[in-house]
């Protein structure tokens, strides 16, 4: 009798951002399109079920997520983003801890939309 082995597939992807502020409010499934002036906008994406999703601008822990058991996530920022280009980058650590994969993604924010 064969053993049978099942893996878990591992994935990260950041999907889109959510501007809920202002006037030009973006819906965006393309986080290098057109600026957002929502200093705190939701972000959304896809990691592997019931896993741990951290998400960074550059080097700084802007907020974090378990995945649900769709692996859908969704991070709101603690605090304000800085105007200007920013790099998010969302990190999915496993069980112990550890950094089992991680994606970047550009944004620009203005508060001058």
């Amino acid at each position: 009798m064969s053993k049978q082995h099942h893996q878990t597939q591992t994935s990260l992807t950041i999907t889109r951002a959510l501007d809920d502020v202002g006037q030009h409010q973006v819906l965006s499934g393309n986080l290098g399109g057109p600026a957002t002036d929502d200093a705190r906008p939701e972000f959304q994406g896809q990691a592997t079920p019931g896993e741990p999703v951290q998400l960074y601008n550059d080097d700084e822990l802007v907020g974090s997520a378990i995945a649900d058991a769709n692996g859908a996530w969704s991070i709101t920022p603690e605090n304000d983003l800085p105007n200007g280009t920013q790099t998010l980058m969302a990190k999915m650590l496993n069980s112990k801890a550890e950094l089992s994969l991680s994606m970047s993604k550009p944004m620009s924010r203005s508060s001058r939309l």
